[in-house]
């Protein structure tokens, strides 16, 4: 993997997967099953939550559930936001396999739910773009001053709640666009659509971007995360 920068504590990666099995499964599940093959637990929905450096007590793990103790700030101090670097490009190989568009099949329905003029929807596709690998090192999580409320939360939630505890370490963060496909000859007004779109919006973290072309939005979301107990173990023995 290459890094492209690196800032105290959070490292910002174009990402490189290499030879790793590039699954076939048609559609959505197809996104999973990669996200999968490269040791990425999934996040959905996607969110710009868990970002590397949460706290976390998981309470199922496939998939993926859990609880925030702290957030990365709260964890590591205020000085978070300004130790982040950034990446603008990523390999061609990693463009290939990721950022391309899948069809959501019958997911959809799930995203439209019960909204008015959900039966005139065909299929939603998404197409990701701008992927990035968010990461933290073990070394820097000795770094930063925590809150002293989240050393207290993380310490009494280990004493008294069911589940690991563990630090999110890096997380595969990628723009989105979903784009809602109506069926032939279904009579919808632009208002009816909105509303679609809107609906689907709230569920995805993302934001109508044209109503009329049937386009949501969503921007620096994570798609899928990686955990160490380890790393988390190191964070603590830190600041005892």
């Amino acid at each position: 993997m290459k890094l492209s920068h690196v800032s105290g504590l959070l490292v910002v990666t174009a990402l490189h997967f290499g030879c790793a099995h590039d699954p076939t499964l048609p559609g959505r599940e197809s996104l999973s099953r990669l996200l999968e093959s490269y040791q990425f637990e999934e996040v959905s929905p996607p969110s710009r939550l868990p970002d590397p450096g949460t706290i976390i007590r998981v309470t199922a793990p496939k998939p993926l559930a859990f609880n925030t103790v702290c957030t990365s700030k709260q964890a590591f101090g205020d000085t978070w936001a300004n130790e982040v670097a950034t990446s603008e490009t990523v390999d061609s190989d990693t463009k290939e396999k990721l950022e391309r568009t899948f069809s959501l099949g019958a997911d959809y329905k799930k995203l439209v739910g019960a909204t008015a003029g959900a039966e005139f929807v065909e299929d939603i596709k998404m197409t990701l773009s701008n992927a990035k690998l968010l990461l933290i090192t073990s070394a820097s999580a000795r770094m930063g001053k925590a809150d002293p409320n989240c050393l207290a939360a993380a310490t009494f939630r280990a004493k008294v709640a069911a589940g690991e505890m563990t630090m999110i370490t890096s997380a595969l963060q990628a723009d989105v666009e979903y784009s809602v496909e109506f069926k032939k000859g279904a009579s919808l007004s632009l208002d009816s659509k909105t509303e679609i779109l809107k609906n689907v919006a709230g569920k995805v973290g993302g934001a109508v971007a044209d109503a009329g072309g049937g386009t949501v939005r969503g921007s620096s979301l994570i798609w899928g995360v990686r955990r160490d107990p380890v790393v988390y173990a190191q964070y603590l023995d830190a600041r005892r």
